[in-house]
């Protein structure tokens, strides 16, 4: 697999190794811009995503200043993480990009089982908190709406933790049709499968007014927005589950490839 550096600035969070894989970044020329309207993104959806800007900095400063609260919610989203990949008991050669990796403990959980992992954020005091909870990780500042700059099929598994019901619905669609193009494999999503207890409402409300829009329908809704397949489910808590995916870049790949 060919690689390339980031595009994006690397933060002092930063921690690369031998065994951090590189991201594959598209040609310049294939910016999402220039790319055709059609299939997973229409034109309405970029014109969207791409006024999305504020809404995004808002996002970031709130994520930068809860910072210190993630210590807490570390504690349970941990045990969940790791009990869902032991059962999912994918190969630990598979390469993984960790979409809005936080404080790194979807980072931390596959590491564990010796997958090498990209994680990717745009709040830098979680990233800061994520080098050390992950120091084998490779950690970048990077904003959800850059994903057009990494290459297609470039990691094994695109995961997400509590990512999606924070976006907006024209950033959700966006997110899962990056993630089902950069992925070889899977697309890996841990969220909220129905509505939580009163005190994750409150906190999500805290957030944004886009989680009722998201447990409001079934997840394989929002999965099929991104043409994703989904393969696997399980349940992590009371509210939240997983799904495990398959795109169509995956879908047309080697069999050699294997799941």
């Amino acid at each position: 697999m060919q690689t390339t550096s980031f595009t994006g600035a690397r933060t002092a969070a930063t921690v690369s190794t031998p065994e951090s894989p590189q991201a594959p970044t598209r040609p310049a020329s294939a910016d999402w811009a220039g790319r055709p309207a059609a299939g997973c993104r229409g034109a309405d959806d970029l014109a969207v995503v791409q006024g999305l800007h504020g809404e995004r900095r808002r996002a970031q400063r709130f994520f930068n200043l809860v910072a210190p609260a993630f210590r807490i919610i570390d504690r349970r989203l941990l045990p969940e993480y790791r009990g869902a990949l032991a059962s999912l008991g994918l190969a630990p050669s598979q390469s993984v990009l960790d979409l809005g990796t936080g404080t790194g403990s979807l980072a931390r959980a596959f590491v564990e089982r010796g997958h090498p992992v990209t994680g990717v954020d745009f709040a830098q005091r979680l990233l800061r908190r994520a080098a050390r909870q992950v120091p084998t990780a490779r950690l970048e500042t990077m904003d959800l709406v850059d994903l057009p700059s990494l290459a297609d099929r470039g990691f094994d598994i695109v995961a997400m933790g509590y990512l999606l019901h924070g976006l907006a619905p024209a950033m959700r669609r966006f997110v899962l049709c990056e993630a089902a193009r950069i992925s070889a494999r899977h697309v890996l999503v841990f969220d909220y499968a129905r509505p939580g207890p009163l005190l994750v409402r409150l906190v999500e409300w805290l957030e944004g007014p886009h989680y009722p829009s998201f447990v409001g329908r079934p997840f394989a809704e929002h999965a099929a927005e991104g043409e994703l397949v989904i393969e696997r489910r399980g349940v992590t808590s009371d509210a939240g589950g997983w799904w495990l995916c398959t795109g169509p870049l995956a879908a047309r790949a080697s069999p050699s490839r294997g799941t």
